[in-house]
């Protein structure tokens, strides 16, 4: 992302950032203005993405999921409002 934003800043473009859904834009929120405390690495991982809407009753993978399958929306969104190809996108 640094290069290709840096490739969009060279011919005067607004740099692509992605959805705080999405785990590339929690993580690069995460490592950019940090967590509570002091900085600490970390694996992705679903406690950086912001929260359901609702509450999921149920184990922990269906909450996963959902999480999931609301950051590939969102990114589907992002994608088409900026103009992004998603390779491997299925039809």
């Amino acid at each position: 992302m640094a290069g290709i934003n840096a490739a969009r800043r060279a011919k005067g473009e607004s740099p692509l950032v992605f959805p705080l859904e999405t785990m590339i834009g929690a993580m690069a929120q995460y490592v950019s203005v940090g967590g509570a405390g002091k900085f600490q690495p970390m694996n992705a991982n679903y406690g950086l993405v912001p929260p359901l809407a609702e509450r999921v009753k149920g184990p922990k993978s269906l909450r996963n999921e959902m999480s999931a399958h609301r950051a590939l929306d969102v990114l589907e969104q992002f994608c088409e409002t900026e103009q992004v190809f998603m390779a491997n996108k299925e039809e």
